[in-house]
């Protein structure tokens, strides 16, 4: 956990005006609590065409992404993982305006639809959610005084989706409905 509350009030939460945290399968005890999620509007869930996903995780150059500058052989090989199915699975919460089903085939537009917005839990204060209700992908941000191109993610996209793998099918058919 990078929680530093100093360093994020100084910054004003300018991640948390760009987009929600990314969920983990950690954030969850079952699918139930993913459509409990959804009934109250607090996440998104982003169906990204394979071939979009990987060329847009494999081209960031966002310091505030650069996971892949020195781990990006380690990455690939992970995310070879993810050609299991035609698209890949990313939830994460919601941004203010925003449905809480996307689907992403255009990979110009993966990371604007993953960045877009407030998160509907920043508050004026900072995060409305307590530090043990946060979302792994926000618990997994290290914070830095210099801003936020360099703040570093400890939990990737990649890292993401691979754990959504598990429960592709049901996502699937959360999705369809």
């Amino acid at each position: 956990m990078y929680l530093n509350k100093e360093i994020c009030a100084k910054c004003k939460g300018e991640c948390c005006k760009q987009s929600g945290c990314l969920l983990s399968t950690r954030d969850i005890r079952g699918i139930d609590t993913i459509n409990k999620f959804l009934e109250r509007k607090a996440i998104v869930i982003s169906s990204i065409s394979y071939n979009s996903f990987m060329m847009f995780a494999f081209k960031i150059t966002d310091p505030l992404h650069d996971f892949i500058r020195l781990q990006h052989n380690q990455y690939m090989i992970k995310a070879i993982q993810l050609k299991k199915y035609d698209n890949v699975y990313l939830i994460k919460t919601r941004s203010k305006n925003q449905d809480v089903f996307e689907t992403i085939d255009d990979p110009n537009k993966v990371g604007e639809k993953l960045a877009s917005g407030k998160c509907v839990f920043l508050g004026k204060n900072g995060c409305k959610l307590s530090d043990t209700k946060r979302p792994y992908g926000g618990l997994q941000l290290e914070p830095n005084i210099r801003g936020i191109k360099y703040c570093k993610l400890h939990f990737s996209i990649i890292d993401a989706a691979l754990e959504w793998l598990e429960f592709h099918e049901e996502l699937d058919k959360i999705f369809e409905k």
